[in-house]
């Protein structure tokens, strides 16, 4: 039981339902033996609600002025604990590692180097560069080091943003140094800001439209946040029966609507249809699905 949060209970039924205290009316429509008149929508823009972001997951790391291939962070990270002789943070076993983890090692602060490459095929202004703990690292782009004060954060307050000068069309190189203790774990970091990102993991121009499908493959490839679509639809006179609004399966984690300024809500994944009638009006009426996304194509896991 956590203080200040509520539980509920749901009901799974074919039949309609009066939601009390919602405006929302939930009918099966597969069935229902009535006939359907469909009323078309036609399809006008879309916003992204947060910030695009590029994954930086893969580097080479450096030791004593050896470097490494390129590999993913997390395998970079356990091949220099191994170097390092410190036993893997990620292992919790019968004595958890928070016991550990904290005591001195023989190789704390010796100096490890992280570079990550990424190409842009645009100029950027205001990108932030989101990183954990970026107090243990000297940061340069380019050979040119960075402030490494943190300006808020992003998602989570242990994602802390660092302001990035201009980013410039071509192949870009950040380099992270520290000296490496045994409770630290390095992490994947991310460039945040108004651009696009294609499906080869390159910056691109903030898309100006996509079509309805799958973000990933129009300039959104590790975008975390949601999409609202805009939608029109001209009933020149409201026929005497109900609307619905049907919400067919989509790929996101919940959606809702606002159906001329009004919010309706939309059950988690619901395959039903939701009563809007009541929202609508004769002429024009501006309908917007929202779809929200989860940290899944931030986050990873990205690579097989």
């Amino acid at each position: 039981y956590m203080c200040g949060c509520q539980s509920s209970m749901f009901y799974i039924t074919n039949e309609q339902i009066e939601c009390e205290n919602r405006d929302v009316r939930i009918w099966n429509i597969e069935n229902a033996d009535v006939n359907i008149e469909k009323i078309p929508l036609k399809y006008i823009s879309f916003e992204n609600n947060m910030k695009n972001i590029l994954t930086l997951d893969m580097c080479r790391y450096g030791i004593d002025d050896k470097w490494s291939e390129t590999a993913e962070v997390w395998k970079a990270q356990s091949e220099i604990r191994e170097k390092l002789e410190m036993r893997h943070i990620y292992h919790n076993g019968l004595e958890q590692r928070y016991r550990w983890v904290n005591i001195p090692h023989k190789n704390d602060g010796k100096k490890v180097q992280l570079e990550f490459e990424f190409n842009s095929l645009t100029c950027i202004d205001g990108a932030k560069l989101v990183i954990e703990r970026p107090e243990c690292f000297k940061i340069e782009l380019d050979g040119n080091f960075i402030d490494n004060n943190s300006h808020g954060y992003f998602l989570d307050k242990s994602f802390k943003c660092i302001n990035l000068p201009q980013i410039t069309e071509g192949v870009h190189r950040l380099k992270l140094t520290c000296n490496y203790k045994n409770n630290m774990e390095l992490e994947s970091c991310y460039i945040l800001g108004d651009f696009g990102v294609n499906a080869n993991r390159e910056i691109i121009k903030k898309p100006k439209s996509i079509t309805l499908g799958d973000i990933t493959e129009q300039g959104y490839f590790h975008y975390c946040g949601g999409i609202e679509y805009r939608f029109k639809c001209c009933l020149p006179k409201l026929p005497g029966k109900e609307i619905y609004l049907v919400s067919e399966d989509f790929d996101g984690v919940c959606s809702s609507a606002v159906i001329n300024g009004k919010n309706v809500e939309i059950p988690w994944k619901g395959t039903g249809t939701i009563a809007v009638g009541k929202f609508l009006k004769d002429g024009d009426n501006e309908i917007v699905i929202n779809v929200y996304g989860s940290p899944r194509n931030m986050l990873g896991p990205l690579h097989i």
